[in-house]
């Protein structure tokens, strides 16, 4: 458990390249995003810690919902319509690419660029949920007099005393770290590691430390339980 400013230190004093803080902290972005690829499968993980459960209302009856901070949006799970019901339970919407496929489908939704069109959702004013995978925020390497928090193995978090209420310390908290930082900081340390000898021309290191991290990011698929989400 760490920052992402305390990571990146650790690894530019580790591999004595101090002259690397800015590539190493572009280095650890990198890495994290790549925590997000299954390396047996070659496909993309989705961990419950990036779900996301969001409602929209239609002020329209048509409906188009822009996606959020596209960079870091990686999949639509599930759509509700919570206004159209069938067998007692709101229905289910059904994703379709446009075209013929919409023919057959009376509640369906489709991909339009960086947007979702609904349809038959019920109209203006009816709700739609979404749940939806976002990937970890790009989190920005900060000198330590500009930190607000930092993190000590045995006294855990501190926060700058400017952050005198749960609720900025959790926000705060947002723009230092993420779960993969907290919970899987040795596994993306090889990852950093292995990138870092690669650009200094150490090879047999940067062989040897890719592949650690390619055996232990399979272990973060297993231990994170990655199911298919969605409500009940």
């Amino acid at each position: 458990m760490t920052t992402f400013s305390q990571l990146v230190d650790d690894m530019v004093a580790e591999t004595l390249r101090r002259d690397m803080v800015e590539l190493t902290a572009e280095y650890l972005r990198q890495t994290i995003r790549e925590c997000h690829t299954n390396p047996d499968k070659k496909q993309s993980a989705l961990f419950d810690d990036n779900l996301v459960e969001d409602q929209i209302t239609a002020s329209s009856d048509s409906l188009i919902w822009d996606v959020p901070d596209s960079g870091r949006f990686q999949k639509l799970l599930a759509v509700r319509y919570e206004n159209v019901w069938m067998d007692d339970s709101p229905v289910y919407a059904k994703f379709v690419k446009p075209g013929r496929g919409q023919i057959d489908a009376n509640y369906f939704y489709y991909r339009t660029g960086s947007s979702f069109a609904f349809k038959g959702f019920g109209g203006a004013y009816c709700t739609v949920s979404l749940a939806y995978y976002m990937f970890p925020r790009g989190l920005k390497y900060r000198k330590l007099a500009d930190r607000k928090v930092t993190y000590d193995l045995e006294s855990g978090f501190s926060y700058d005393t400017s952050l005198t209420t749960p609720e900025l310390q959790a926000a705060a908290l947002e723009l230092e770290t993420n779960w993969l930082i907290q919970r899987w900081s040795e596994v993306i340390r090889e990852g950093v590691r292995a990138k870092i000898y690669k650009r200094t021309g150490d090879d047999t290191r940067a062989v040897r430390c890719y592949s650690a991290f390619e055996s232990a990011r399979n272990t973060i698929w297993t231990a994170e339980g990655i199911q298919d989400g969605g409500w009940v």
